[in-house]
């Protein structure tokens, strides 16, 4: 599991990241990347002063030799076990989830708080470009239209332009759909299957739910109902950009961030 958790630095020779002064000294974010995405995904949001970390899921990157995860809560339980000793160091730390990520991260999230030293836990889950899974109103056009798309290469093609993330040339590389789609496929079967809330037991983690106001999938105000099972504080931000927002507008994002983490906890009734 050495590679399951990956710090990011700055490459030999690279100019230094951006200064992270609205963030408070010893900030460390954890990045569970998208669909189809690896570890480097996270690599735009590196900031002078911020610890970088990010989750490697199978089939990619250093991982490539292994088999896909077939749910989202294999992908979790691995987070999970290399994250807590990490926590251990009391530095505050962000978990945040980016579309399928926000699964991944709601359920590492939840075995860290039912864990024996569940001590070591995340000052802060945020939650970006996704919507809450809704029990009562399931969107089931929604996810039919996604299962379709992962048994049409051109249609996956043409959704993941749609999204942005990858850029252009990339998508018109044969050799390069060849190992992304497969990949993109995998992870999307999995995020499908994945349905929970948030930790709703003592203490659950304050929430920064995160929209691009340009979104095309999850457009601002459409996440609200990650906050229907907290009790604790519940912030919201809308960066500049769409589906990809978190990198498009990383200095918002860090403002949040600082905002959030800032803060003192509130009880959802009295928000």
């Amino acid at each position: 599991m050495a590679d399951v958790l990956v710090r990011l630095r700055p490459r030999p020779g690279a100019p230094p990241p951006p200064n992270g002064a609205a963030v408070e000294p010893g900030f460390r974010l954890v990045v569970c990347p998208p669909s189809g995405a690896g570890a480097q995904y996270a690599r735009p949001l590196l900031r002078a002063g911020v610890e970088l970390w990010a989750v490697r899921y199978p089939g990619r990157e250093t991982r490539i030799g292994e088999p896909f995860a077939t749910d989202v809560t294999q992908l979790a339980a691995e987070a999970a076990v290399a994250l807590a000793p990490l926590l251990a160091d009391g530095v505050p730390t962000v978990l945040l989830g980016h579309s399928m990520g926000v699964g991944v991260a709601v359920e590492t999230d939840r075995l860290l708080a039912q864990a024996a030293n569940a001590g070591a836990r995340p000052r802060l889950l945020a939650l970006s470009a996704r919507q809450a899974p809704d029990a009562e109103h399931p969107d089931h056009a929604e996810r039919a239209q996604l299962r379709r798309l992962t048994t049409d290469d051109a249609a996956l093609r043409a959704w993941v332009e749609r999204l942005g993330g990858v850029p252009a040339p990339l998508l018109d590389d044969a050799d390069f759909l060849a190992m992304y789609l497969p990949i993109l496929r995998a992870d999307l079967l999995a995020s499908l299957d994945h349905a929970a809330l948030p930790y709703a037991g003592p203490d659950p983690t304050p929430l920064l739910l995160i929209s691009g106001d340009a979104d095309p999938v999850v457009p601002p105000g459409s996440m609200a109902g990650w906050a229907s099972n907290t009790h604790n504080s519940v912030r919201s931000v809308v960066l500049r950009g769409g589906h990809h927002a978190l990198v498009d507008d990383a200095d918002g994002l860090y403002a949040a961030l600082a905002a959030a983490l800032q803060a003192e906890p509130v009880p959802r009734g009295a928000r």
